[in-house]
């Protein structure tokens, strides 16, 4: 059930005050990776890190062409086990020249 916070004696509704927040940095986050990267060529978006499933909604309403998926669940070290891996992966192939 949701409690009202008071700023003061302004009443705030922080449910709506934080989908507003997580709307602005999503699209903020949506911006800053379709103005380095051609998002087309992704299939996937990966979110891992604090505050990664309440960013899953408004990023899935940006990347159409994508998948969006974040750790629910307590699976965030996961996610980040993967990329890791990942990362050393295209490290060691540019090592090898490939």
């Amino acid at each position: 059930m949701y409690r009202p916070v008071y700023i003061g004696s302004r009443k705030i509704n922080i449910v709506d005050r934080t989908r507003k927040e997580y709307a602005s940095l999503a699209r903020i986050a949506y911006n800053r990776l379709t103005g380095k990267f051609n998002m087309n060529r992704f299939r996937s978006v990966l979110l891992a890190g604090g505050g990664a499933l309440p960013l899953e909604e408004e990023l899935r309403s940006l990347f159409k062409s994508s998948n969006v998926y974040s750790a629910g669940g307590g699976e965030g070290q996961w996610l980040n086990a993967i990329g890791f891996e990942r990362m050393y992966q295209l490290r060691r192939r540019d090592a090898n020249g490939a």
